[in-house]
């Protein structure tokens, strides 16, 4: 399978995107990879895609006029082994927003997808009204070349963009429990976990078959197992509940 890339599956993302505003209706354009300026000098940032609402500016006279656009949300897109929670995407992806003027945030690891409010007054960001959604099942980025999952991807979009069309309108998230903010958290740092060390079992097995090892592992088997449990379990700790 063809190896796939965060810019390529940005511009799958965006192709898509138009395609669903188009076909539905809705007031929205997209870019991909859209500078932001930072401050005299210095390098702009990149938001992956920025989400802009249109509308038609009045003229003088109350006469519709050139069409204008705001930005309303920046996407940062992730691989899925990357955890969608973890603070230097979430943080990151803020400043972008709050740079670029945008009411709301998203950060999406092709499995799951969480939209965030910019702009909260006394709300520690993790604490604040987001709405997640799992997207569709999978470990690499690759397997978005598949027509299954490219399918679940472009129903999960239409989806969001007719739900985005309210929310912006009414510049409000909906509330949800504590209770299942935190399990959605949990969850997501889980996969994070669990992707990974699978695939690194996985090797190992694939190893060990064509070695004819059968209940032992070797040490060399060994110490790489254990190699990868300690890297992936001191990335697991650096996750904020």
């Amino acid at each position: 399978m063809n190896s796939v890339i965060e810019p390529q599956f940005q511009g799958f993302v965006l192709r898509w995107l138009s395609e669903i505003a188009s076909e539905e209706g809705l007031p929205f354009e997209f870019e991909q990879e859209f500078p932001i300026r930072t401050g005299e000098g210095a390098a702009p940032l990149k938001a992956d895609i920025v989400i802009f609402k249109k509308r038609e500016a009045q003229s003088a006279e109350g006469a519709g006029g050139a069409v204008v656009r705001k930005p309303a949300c920046i996407l940062e897109l992730k691989r899925p082994s990357f955890n969608g929670y973890s603070l230097s995407l979430t943080e990151n992806a803020m400043r972008k927003a709050s740079l670029l003027g945008a009411p709301f945030f998203a950060t999406w690891n092709v499995r799951e997808f969480v939209l965030w409010e910019t702009f909260k007054e006394g709300t520690p960001l993790l604490e604040r009204r987001r709405l997640h959604r799992d997207v569709v099942s999978v470990k690499r980025m690759e397997e978005v070349r598949r027509r299954d999952v490219q399918e679940r991807i472009k129903e999960f979009l239409r989806r969001f963009l007719r739900e985005f069309h309210e929310i912006y309108e009414r510049r409000r998230l909906p509330a949800l429990p504590l209770d299942r903010m935190f399990i959605e958290r949990l969850k997501s740092a889980v996969n994070t976990f669990y992707i990974p060390l699978s695939e690194h079992l996985q090797r190992l097995a694939a190893e060990m078959q064509h070695s004819k090892s059968v209940c032992v592992l070797g040490s060399g088997s060994r110490n790489g197992f254990f190699m990868e449990m300690k890297r992936i379990l001191t990335g697991f700790q650096g996750f904020a509940f």
